[in-house]
């Protein structure tokens, strides 16, 4: 399951309790997040490099971000397409790392919204959206 953090700092901990010693601090609203385990108000998530700790529900969304990766090819830059089909017209090239908002996946493509731009992406290119997931 994924998620996206609601706060611009957000203490991820070694364990579920304020008692336990700070693992990692994110410093990044709306980074995606896998949510891998709970624990009553509590739970244990991970970035893309597999950071993570413990943290409070309330500090994870349930609204879908993911990660721009770098393309295979030559560019790293993925293309952002105004269509879900290959000769769609490139919209705007995104950089890895970048945030973008899932508004839907049909497991091959994800309409994505990006600094007021919309377009289609392969999935395979975002990090935050399960292989094959269908997102609505």
């Amino acid at each position: 399951m994924f998620g996206s953090l609601m706060a611009d700092r957000v203490e991820a901990r070694q364990g579920p309790g304020l008692d336990t010693p700070v693992a990692v601090v994110f410093n990044r609203a709306g980074l995606p997040v896998a949510v891998v385990e709970q624990a009553k108000e509590w739970v244990r998530i991970q970035d893309s490099d597999g950071a993570g700790g413990w943290v409070q529900t309330g500090l994870v969304s349930k609204r879908r971000t993911a990660l721009v990766l770098a393309s295979r090819g030559p560019e790293s830059a993925v293309a952002l397409r105004s269509g879900d089909i290959i000769g769609a017209g490139v919209t705007a090239y995104l950089e890895p790392g970048v945030i973008v908002g899932v508004i839907s996946c049909d497991g091959r493509v994800c309409r994505i919204t990006t600094a007021g731009v919309r377009g289609m992406v392969d999935q395979s290119q975002l990090w935050g959206v399960a292989e094959g997931e269908t997102v609505r």
